[in-house]
């Protein structure tokens, strides 16, 4: 992920590939904007938002950061398990269905109300914000016990 697909000022993830070759654009909560400015600030004149000494010159595989996370929390998990937990939270929250499709970058095409619904960034924007709430009251909360 490069600088170029964030836009720190409207809160807004650029994503001109993705898996089933659409592109997306996501809000920013105000949580993660506030985490990649920090970054940014310390990220110097890197183009990537994760840089590593890598021949590519960026992170391009999660495996070793999981695995230390996991060593350290006691808990294994995998990338795949993070999507899963965020879209269960969501659901839990009674964002709307289209929505959540949004949110995963999965198409809402597949039925004929579907292919009707336009959603954007700033449609999901209070549904980001208040998966991401949740997400930082869970974790207060395991802190806390």
């Amino acid at each position: 992920m490069t600088w170029e697909m964030v836009d720190l000022v409207g809160q807004v993830l650029h994503l001109p590939i993705t898996k089933n070759g659409d592109p997306l654009e996501l809000p920013l909560s105000t949580f993660i904007a506030h985490l990649l400015d920090q970054r940014r600030n310390r990220a110097g004149q890197s183009p990537w938002v994760f840089p590593s000494r890598s021949k590519t010159g960026h992170i391009a595989e999660t495996k070793t950061f999981t695995r230390r996370v996991s060593a350290a929390s006691g808990v294994a998990f995998s990338t795949h398990d993070l999507r899963r937990t965020f879209i269960t939270i969501a659901e839990s929250l009674d964002i709307p269905a289209y929505a959540l499709k949004r949110l995963l970058n999965h198409r809402a095409d597949t039925d004929v109300t579907g292919g009707y619904i336009v959603i954007n960034a700033e449609r999901l924007r209070e549904p980001v914000e208040r998966i991401a709430n949740r997400i930082l009251e869970l974790a207060d909360e395991a802190r806390s016990e």
